[in-house]
């Protein structure tokens, strides 16, 4: 989150991101309780949701991701239960913050 708290500080002061904003807020509000924040990668159920396919003139789809062509850390929803489950399994993981993907391909492979 330590990005995130740099983009509210921006010094134009006009840099608002929601879904980060919000983010930065909860981890204000639990700041000193036994909580552990589990942050996800893209969910790989949302790929055509966010990337969109794009008709080309031979009457085939393409579809355009500005990541270049490395691997990209993607999360399958129904893992998240099982990385939960992982972290509340073990005490030392309370006050942590932890990132989490269920594998790393680049989007081709995963298309």
């Amino acid at each position: 989150m330590a990005d995130a708290k740099v983009l509210l500080n921006h010094p134009t002061g006009n840099m608002k991101v929601p879904h980060f904003d919000a983010k930065n807020r909860s981890h204000a509000f639990f700041k000193g309780l036994p909580v552990t924040f589990l942050y996800t990668s893209c969910f790989v159920e949302n790929f055509t949701s966010f990337f969109s396919l794009n008709k080309q003139g031979d009457g085939s789809y393409q579809f355009t991701l500005p990541l270049g062509e490395g691997p990209i850390a993607w999360t399958i929803l129904e893992d998240v239960g099982k990385m939960t489950a992982g972290i509340l399994e073990r005490p030392e993981m309370i006050g942590q913050t932890v990132g989490s993907a269920s594998l790393h391909c680049s989007a081709a492979q995963l298309a």
